[in-house]
């Protein structure tokens, strides 16, 4: 296993075909570990001068197994004593962040990474949030820390409930979506499932409206309607 630092977008832009490969593997992976999230959160950093690096594993073969996004920043403790953190990129802006990597190199990877933040330098403090609380690998990560370091950790389920609804803003739900849209319909109730067909059937028969996808050309036409379409309702 080898692991490797990339920390420029020209060598970033290098392992985009490599990222989408293993992303595409990873039965974990979601949105905000994405190619098209995490590129231009690390492009935003870049703009902001906010140091950032991404840990990258290679196998014996010498292709990319995992991808591991991150960010170095100056803290400030009570004592007005600054210290360097690192943090996962993209945390403030997005759920259950981490890595993407390809299953059969899993465990190795995770002790891999954990071994090598411990080593660094230039990070005084690994800080993890917002991660979900079934991360078999980011759980890896932590108890290598706890078992190998000496240093003093805390873990913290935070809570943050909004006044306004009592929402605690730290549960993010999710849902596994079924494989295709039959096999979505397939699991509603009959009456559901017929109430939606019926709607469909009116839509393919009206001239007003009609179904599309977006396609990179429309993307942001789509999200500019959608986004008014919001606004209007709220």
């Amino acid at each position: 296993m080898e692991l490797c630092v990339i920390d420029d977008l020209a060598a970033l832009n290098q392992v985009t075909e490599n990222w989408n490969t293993v992303y595409e593997s990873d039965p974990l992976a979601q949105f905000f570990i994405s190619w098209p999230w995490i590129s231009g959160r690390l492009k935003r950093f870049d703009e902001c001068a906010i140091p950032w690096f991404v840990l990258a594993a290679k196998s014996s073969q010498g292709h990319y197994v995992a991808f591991f996004p991150l960010t170095v920043s100056i803290s400030k403790q009570n004592t007005a004593r600054l210290y360097s953190k690192i943090s996962m990129a993209g945390v403030e802006a997005s759920n259950y962040p981490g890595f993407i990597c390809l299953p059969a190199y899993e465990e190795r990877v995770s002790q891999a990474f954990a071994t090598y933040l411990q080593t660094q330098e230039y990070g005084s403090f690994l800080q993890l949030e917002h991660l979900q609380r079934t991360d078999v690998r980011m759980n890896r990560i932590i108890k290598e820390f706890m078992t190998k370091s000496k240093e003093c950790h805390e873990i913290d389920h935070s809570h943050y409930t909004n006044e306004l609804d009592n929402v605690d803003n730290c549960i993010v739900p999710y849902i596994n979506l079924p494989d295709s849209w039959d096999d979505y319909l397939q699991g509603l109730s009959t009456n559901t499932r017929q109430k939606i067909r019926r709607f469909l059937r009116k839509i393919d028969s009206s001239g007003d409206f009609s179904i599309s996808h977006a396609t990179q050309e429309t993307i942001d036409q789509y999200l500019e309607i959608l986004l008014q379409l919001w606004q209007k309702n709220w």
